[in-house]
């Protein structure tokens, strides 16, 4: 017998110090494809794949020792499907690659990837097909299931379904957008040279608009290798997980086993930690952009001087852990 929908997320919620959304997504959507047959007919007409006449499996989180953990895997007849879902993280380095070469190893003889974002990414690997949660928000009508109608309102709530038409609140963003970026530059560009003195050379200045899509305005550096890889960013995150309009510093890493873990959080005990995506961990130091603001005279090097003390605080794990600072 299958779990119900609540016990599959009650197993995330009791990961204390954790936020889960993305995989509270990914639990109620398998679900509803799994108790909901007409929704999962039109999902698979949706990416081209006929629906089955036998039953379909369904797994969660299943581990490949090699090649990292696909959100779902789905399997009927001689198919095999991975999907991979995202919320707020990236793809990591390599993920849908590494996707790509566990279904080699399936013996199915129709074999499919589906990468589901909210905004449309171009991606090319093998077996790929792209979807957005837009889509999925448009699959879902009076007739579907009612779990199926409340993944609809949850992706809704979630602002899942992008909306696409300008508004005249959008024409009065854009005239201020553009200082507003010049004023998160100022900071960034001061701060980047004791980065550089710390780890070395981060992304391009330009690379910076290029994460706007995903509520963040930052400098970035990939490190670490293939086992352990690392990113490492700075800068500004809004609307993103429980953080809204915050100056920060963190990391993320993949091949992380928990005894890295432990260590990492020994040295940063202040620092917030939380599941970025199934396959790698985060942690960060923030503080809202509104604390600079109410406290300080001079806000831009008041931010300046947390994000050098960051890098401090990141310094002391290099120290302690060199391998995840090596070259990528």
């Amino acid at each position: 017998m299958s779990l119900s929908i609540f016990s599959r997320i009650y197993s995330y919620r009791e990961k204390d110090g954790k936020n889960n959304r993305e995989n509270y997504l990914i639990e109620i959507f398998a679900f509803a494809l799994q108790n909901d047959r007409r929704f999962a007919q039109i999902f698979l007409e949706k990416v081209g794949i006929a629906y089955p006449g036998s039953a379909i499996s369904i797994q969660t989180q299943v581990v490949d020792a090699k090649y990292g953990r696909p959100d779902i895997l789905m399997a009927f007849d001689n198919t095999v499907i991975v999907i991979e879902c995202k919320v707020d993280s990236n793809e990591r380095a390599n993920q849908l690659a590494d996707y790509a070469k566990i279904l080699d190893k399936k013996k199915a003889q129709n074999k499919h990837l589906i990468f589901l974002t909210k905004y449309y990414e171009y991606k090319e690997e093998k077996y790929l097909k792209l979807l957005r949660w837009k889509d999925i928000i448009g699959l879902i009508d009076d007739d579907s299931s009612e779990i199926t109608k409340q993944l609809q309102t949850y992706l809704s709530e979630q602002n899942m379904d992008m909306d696409t038409q300008f508004r005249y609140s959008d024409i009065v963003t854009m005239q201020s957008f553009g200082t507003v970026l010049l004023k998160m530059d100022e900071v960034l560009n001061q701060v980047k040279p004791y980065y550089e003195k710390n780890f070395g050379k981060p992304s391009k200045d330009s690379s910076r608009s290029t994460r706007l899509i995903n509520n963040r305005y930052i400098n970035y550096q990939e490190t670490g290798n293939r086992d352990s890889w690392a990113e490492i960013s700075y800068g500004y995150y809004w609307d993103w997980e429980d953080h809204h309009d915050d100056v920060c510093i963190g990391i993320s890493v993949t091949g992380l086993d928990k005894d890295l873990s432990k260590q990492i959080k020994a040295i940063l005990p202040l620092w917030e930690q939380g599941d970025v995506d199934s396959d790698y961990w985060y942690i960060g130091k923030y503080e809202p952009l509104a604390a600079f603001v109410l406290d300080g005279k001079n806000h831009a090097k008041e931010m300046v001087d947390f994000l050098r003390k960051g890098i401090d605080e990141l310094s002391a794990v290099k120290k302690k852990i060199p391998k995840l600072f090596g070259k990528k």
